[in-house]
């Protein structure tokens, strides 16, 4: 069975896409802001993934994600926060 991840367009500076043959996502910081804190989580709130970011590019692993939609959220230096919703099929 053939597993995707769906992907987000640029917002506020940020991208993330998919690389299907690595599993992972790979998120690309264009705003001008230092990156905080990644974190992956499920829609119950569970955080799956915790990441200390350092330079403009995290690469997430999916391979060990079931199924179903997961929140990335992007904490900056100055406290700002965008979250984006994936879909793992």
């Amino acid at each position: 069975m053939k597993r995707t991840v769906k992907f987000s367009t640029l917002i506020f500076g940020l991208a993330l896409f998919a690389n299907l043959a690595d599993s992972h996502l790979t998120l690309l910081n264009y705003s001008g802001l230092e990156l905080r804190t990644v974190q992956v989580s499920n829609l119950a709130g569970q955080t799956i993934y915790s990441y200390s970011a350092q330079g403009d590019s995290i690469q997430i692993p999916m391979d060990g994600l079931i199924p179903g939609f997961y929140l990335v959220q992007t904490i900056f230096s100055n406290g700002m926060t965008v979250t984006k919703k994936i879909v793992k099929e």
